[in-house]
């Protein structure tokens, strides 16, 4: 089955949310209260807008799931945005149907509203298939939301209140362009948020689809959760044929985070100062590789000039919620070749790159060897796997 519910978790894919990953180069976190207000007094006073559509509240997590699946087979995108972004984002989706204008022409390449909400959710319809009937078959678990996840989900929330404030800045929606309002949000992410919104419950759910023409019976994976004030939401997760990328899949892909915040630490430092060990000629390829980790007892075989700790601190400037996590890399040769994170607490899987990988050590040729990951390992035990192939 092909048309399972398809989007990428925000914690993974902030810019694509808004700054565009269509293929026209098109282009969820409210803070309290308190610094809403705060924010409104020392701007303008913008406009007030009518609500592009009306959306009841849900009560429960399990008639959202279910009016989501069946929104999202009927194609109704307005119905779907509006599940997983704040009851109140109207100015954003305004600011989205805003196009630059041309100096020579006049002329601005707005957008209709229809077309700003799929661009808005372009991830989540990318793989739609219009000619399938797939049909909602129930909730088959629900588990409490990981620290992660959470993180996610507060993170893109705090972005989206930080946009809604700049428009309200600006004097309103008319008064900015999506291609303004993508600079902002950039800068917004590359922002340390101190101060997030607060959910109060929220669960990982899997749930079963029908397809109605096959028979078929696949299963697809969300996030929902309820903030302070709000009813319920939906944060989206990937899902791809009958193979769930669940839980597993999303620490996978916040160890490709690390891995690529260690790679571009590791540029960014003197490389002859600090890494002048792993140019001199080693006795053996292996000797030339060393792990570095989230603490000192995740560090293994490093150079003399290495300092752990200020590559921690400069790792954290290109993934500001490394923190969250206990992590390593596997240095070679200047690069990172590979990583495993898991979270803070220990609890739930440990996420590897490259994806389904374990770390082989490095082979007579001077080259990284990889084999298939076939089970789920701790961090632990992924580290001294690690650390005993290098030592040899």
């Amino acid at each position: 089955m092909k048309k399972i519910i398809a989007g990428i978790i925000a914690v993974t894919a902030v810019l694509c949310t808004f700054a565009g990953c269509g293929k026209q180069g098109m282009e969820n976190q409210t803070l309290d209260s308190s610094s809403e207000t705060t924010t409104i007094q020392e701007t303008t006073e913008a406009e007030t807008t009518e609500p592009l559509t009306e959306m009841a509240g849900y009560s429960s997590y399990e008639e959202l799931v279910k009016d989501f699946v069946e929104a999202y087979a009927a194609n109704d995108r307005k119905k779907t945005l509006y599940m997983q972004y704040p009851d109140d984002c109207e100015d954003i989706i305004r600011v989205k149907m805003n196009g630059e204008e041309d100096l020579d022409t006049g002329l601005a390449d707005d957008w209709t509203e229809d077309e700003a909400i799929s661009d808005m959710q372009y991830a989540l319809y990318e793989n739609y298939i219009e000619d399938e009937k797939v049909t909602f078959n129930g909730i088959v678990s629900a588990e409490p939301l990981m620290a992660s996840e959470v993180y996610a989900i507060e993170r893109n929330r705090d972005i989206i209140a930080g946009l809604k404030r700049y428009i309200r800045k600006k004097g309103g929606p008319d008064n900015i362009d999506r291609y303004e309002l993508t600079e902002v949000e950039s800068d917004i992410i590359s922002e340390d948020i101190s101060e997030r919104c607060e959910i109060e419950e929220g669960y990982f759910v899997t749930f079963e689809l029908k397809d109605e023409n096959t028979g078929e019976v696949s299963q697809g994976v969300m996030c929902v959760f309820r903030i302070k004030g709000e009813s319920w939401k939906v944060n989206v997760l990937d899902a791809s044929g009958n193979v769930i990328r669940g839980r597993s899949d999303f620490a996978d892909s916040v160890a490709s985070r690390v891995h690529w915040a260690a790679n571009d630490t590791l540029i960014e430092i003197d490389e002859k100062q600090l890494y002048a060990a792993t140019h001199a000629e080693p006795a053996t390829h292996a000797e030339a590789a060393y792990i570095a980790g989230s603490d000192d007892s995740l560090c293994f075989n490093a150079p003399e000039s290495f300092d752990a700790a200020f590559f921690r601190e400069r790792a954290g400037s290109y993934m500001s919620d490394i923190s969250e996590f206990n992590w390593f890399v596997v240095v070679y040769k200047g690069a990172a070749v590979y990583c495993a994170v898991e979270n803070k607490d220990g609890a739930g899987y440990t996420g590897v790159y490259p994806p389904n990988k374990f770390f082989n050590g490095i082979n007579e040729k001077g080259h990284v060897d990889y084999s298939e990951k076939t089970e789920q390992k701790t961090l632990k035990e992924l580290y001294d796997i690690c650390a005993e192939d290098i030592g040899k």
